[in-house]
Formats: structure tokens, sequence, C-alpha cells
């Protein structure tokens, strides 16, 4: 079992670095429970260290029995993972599955974690970090991922006797076919240690913490609902929208001409704050009902919205009594292609060729995203002809 994460934990430290203050404020407003996809998570965390032990221990065990709870999906997230760490590892690393590390050795014994995978090859001098990831809704990045940087530095210490200069972190992320790795010198993250993870961690401690709210940080932050520094932040960005509605009311009615480019840098910076405000509103929106739900939310209530006919008799009933009718009871129609790739079709010769990918609806993205962009008369056209119809 994956041990319990420290208040600094590698994990939360991309949320750390970006807002300091969000530590103490994480202390003094603490999260609880667990969602159905964290239990599914720490399932799968689990099932994965003991079928590496198994597999790297020279014993004869058979992991059947341990897969055995898992669904089709399930089953296909692991073996993927195993498919490769097979393709990193090698008998002659040495190789440390779910072993705790601290950065203590570094000054900062507040840092500590779980590593997945750790594994030193002193052939090439470079340390390993594995991190299994079997989320689906949010992409991980692998390059310049504060956690598995973390992870990195107490491994190191751990293994200065093998003097490795250099770490390679790897992200594996099975449901967004997210198999990544990224290479960087012991050095670089000596650099990154004292230039950013140190002084972080100073400010986080301080009497005056940083406060710096955002999209990113608040998303993982338990006292996110809690924090001034949010709502001044957010009614900052409200209030920006808002100028621009004002002073762009043409703009909004008639659309912008491809000359007048301070318009669309203005349109740029509005709709940089939407999704932002749209978190917002939904949790304001979320709380009123929890309010409501128990009849304290002055002029509004809870009541049952529309709802659908379903059937009430007995199944053997309904099919003899629209048989009756000369109705046919049942209707049949083929499993998606998806259905049929967690039920195991994936593995089956000339899979491939039985189904085309087709391009899905536009959306737009931040340049970030590492999806090509579609500018041509022909798909903007026929985005906004979509948009219309819908």
């Amino acid at each position: 079992m994956a041990n319990a994460h420290a208040a600094m934990s590698p994990s939360q430290l991309s949320r750390i670095i970006a807002c300091p203050a969000s530590v103490k404020m994480c202390e003094q407003y603490p999260s609880f429970g667990s969602s159905k996809y964290a239990s599914e998570g720490t399932q799968l965390h689990d099932i994965m260290a003991e079928v590496v032990r198994m597999r790297t221990s020279g014993k004869n065990g058979s992991t059947d029995k341990l897969l055995a709870e898992l669904s089709q999906e399930q089953l296909m997230l692991v073996n993927q993972c195993i498919t490769y760490f097979d393709s990193v590892y090698n008998p002659n690393m040495t190789l440390a599955i779910e072993a705790k590390t601290t950065l203590a050795p570094w000054g900062a014994p507040q840092v500590y974690g779980t590593p997945d995978i750790a594994m030193a090859d002193v052939a090439s001098s470079t340390l390993h970090i594995l991190d299994w990831k079997f989320g689906g809704g949010v992409f991980v990045a692998v390059e310049d991922n504060v956690q598995l940087k973390a992870y990195a530095l107490g491994k190191l210490a751990e293994m200065a006797l093998f003097d490795l200069q250099q770490v390679t972190l790897h992200i594996v992320q099975p449901r967004l076919e997210n198999f990544k790795a990224w290479t960087l010198s012991k050095q670089d993250l000596l650099d990154w240690l004292h230039n950013e993870l140190m002084p972080t961690i100073k400010n986080a401690e301080s009497e005056q913490p940083t406060f710096n709210p955002g999209a990113s940080q608040c998303r993982w932050c338990s006292a996110a609902g809690m924090c001034l520094a949010r709502m001044e932040h957010h009614q900052h960005m409200a209030s920006e929208v808002f100028k621009f509605c004002d002073e762009h009311a043409d703009v909004l009615k008639n659309g912008i001409s491809a000359e007048d480019e301070a318009a669309t840098l203005a349109l740029v910076e509005a709709f940089k704050q939407l999704d932002e405000l749209e978190s917002s509103i939904a949790e304001i929106k979320a709380m009123a009902f929890k309010r409501a739900s128990i009849g304290q939310f002055p002029g509004y209530k809870v009541v049952n919205g529309r709802s659908s006919r379903r059937w009430a008799a007995p199944e053997l009933e309904v099919v003899r009594a629209l048989e009756a009718a000369d109705i046919e009871p049942y209707e049949t129609k083929l499993i998606s292609v998806a259905q049929a790739e967690k039920l195991g079709m994936k593995k089956v010769d000339g899979f491939s060729n039985l189904y085309m990918k087709a391009l899905g609806k536009p959306v737009m993205v931040h340049d970030s995203d590492p999806r090509e962009p579609i500018t041509t008369a022909e798909t903007t056209f026929g985005a906004f002809a979509d948009s219309a119809e819908d």
C-alpha cells in the first residue's frame, strides 16, 4: 500500500511552487474523503507494485489471482504498464519499488514521498524514475515534471555510491496513450533544487507566504473555496471581461476585422479568463445547491427535474405484453469500437483495419497543446456551420 503523502509531498509540489501560501491554507482546510478515481488509482498502483516484484524477484509465482479482480479495461492498462516497464528494465539495474524517499539529505526534510519505480543503471550512469498515471482526465507532461524531479533528488542521495550523472523521468499514462521519457543531468536537477525548490519552501514556511491564485494550482487546492486571494483574483478577472464587453460592444455585435489587431488581442485576454470564471461559477452553484437542499438558501428550493418513464413491471410481463401487441421487445445493435477494445479485441490481428478514426469536432485549446492546428477555410467554415446547427 502506498504511503500517505506529506504536506509538501512531491505530488503537491507543482501547486506549492505556483502558490507557496497554499501549504498553510491546505493545513487549515484539508481535503476529506476520496473519489472513486483515486480509489481505482490506489488499487492499480498496489497491483503494479506486486506484479513488478513478482516479475523481478526470480520467483515463479503467478499473477493470475492478483489480476482476476480487474475489469477488462483495467487489465489492459496494467498490461500496458508492464510492457513499458519491461522496455526500460534490465536485471543489472538496482530496483526500488514503492520505496519511500526524502529530500532531507538536501536540506528539505519536509519533502518526502514514494515513487512508483526507481532504477539505477550503473552502466549508463542513469537513474530512472517511473510514475504510473491511471487517470484519463488530465494529460500529465513529463518535461520538467516537478513531482518526478523531487523523487529523483531523493533517490540520487540514497544511491550516491553509484555516482549517477543523469536522470530519465518516465510518465506512463495508458488511458491517454501517454508514454513519455525526459532526460536531464544531475547538475540541472541540483540547479532546480537550489534556484526554485528551496526558495519556494522558505517562502511557504514564512509568516507571510505568497498567494498566487490560478487555474492549475487552485484546481488541486483543498482550500480553494475559502481563499480570499482567489476570490479577489476572480473579481478582477470578471471585471476585465465586463470591461471588454463594455469597450468592444460593436465588436461583439459585428465581429472583428482582420486588420483590427488591438481588438483581437483584447478578445484573447478576455477569453483567457473564461475557463477559470466558469469554474468559479460552478463552485458557487454547487454550494448554493447544497444549502438549498437543506432549506437554508432563502428564495430558492430544490425540486425534482424532468423525469423519464421506465418499465415498472417484471421484464417477462412486459415482454409478453409487447409480443401480444406484435411489437419486438428487444433491439440489437453493434457494440462500439471502444467497447470491443475493452473486451480484448485490441489484441486481435487486423483489428485496426476494422475501424476508422473520424476527425473530432473543432475545439479551441492553448498553443501548448501538441495537436496540429486546423486553420483551412474549409475546416473553419465547417466549425461555424456545426456551431450554427447546434
